[in-house]
């Protein structure tokens, strides 16, 4: 099993993602996905030592190990999807995992008052969630969001 969430939920290009993950597999990869029509593959990460552990309540820091990712300058403003691999276990990508992805947005270099919001409509409420720092529970924020992006 492995698990993770983003420190915080949006970074801007050439910035560091710090993703926390807990597995149980020795070792894991990340693929990373923007999201467009589809998936939309752009990077994937070396081999990465893991480890496991415990959640806890939601009101206490996890402390689940750190993993700093930069994120190129040249990505554009998006959502973007972590999709975790475990050493041995062969994935594809799938919105109906319960575990194993993370969600976070790459924001625009500047903000614009003329540009929308990355989030399909109907999906604000997720987006202020996400916005507001580390959720304690990441697959249930990141499967709510990933299953209103697949039904756009």
């Amino acid at each position: 099993m492995i698990r993770a969430y983003p420190e915080r939920a949006s970074v801007l290009p050439g910035a560091t993602l710090i993703l926390h993950v807990s597995t149980d597999s020795r070792r894991f990869r990340v693929t990373f996905h923007r999201w467009g029509d589809g998936p939309i593959w752009m990077l994937r990460s070396d081999w990465l030592p893991g480890a496991w552990t415990a959640g806890a309540a939601p009101d206490v820091d996890w402390n689940w190990p750190a993993y700093h990712f930069p994120i190129p300058r040249d990505w554009p403003s998006a959502v973007y999807i972590a999709d975790f691999e475990e050493d041995g276990s062969k994935t594809t990508f799938d919105l109906t995992r319960g575990d194993g992805s993370a969600l976070f947005v790459v924001r625009p270099r500047r903000e614009r008052r003329d540009t929308g919001t990355v989030f399909p409509a109907g999906t604000t409420h997720w987006a202020q969630v996400l916005d507001a720092g580390r959720d304690r529970q990441p697959e249930r924020i990141t499967c709510n969001v990933l299953d209103c992006l697949s039904r756009v």
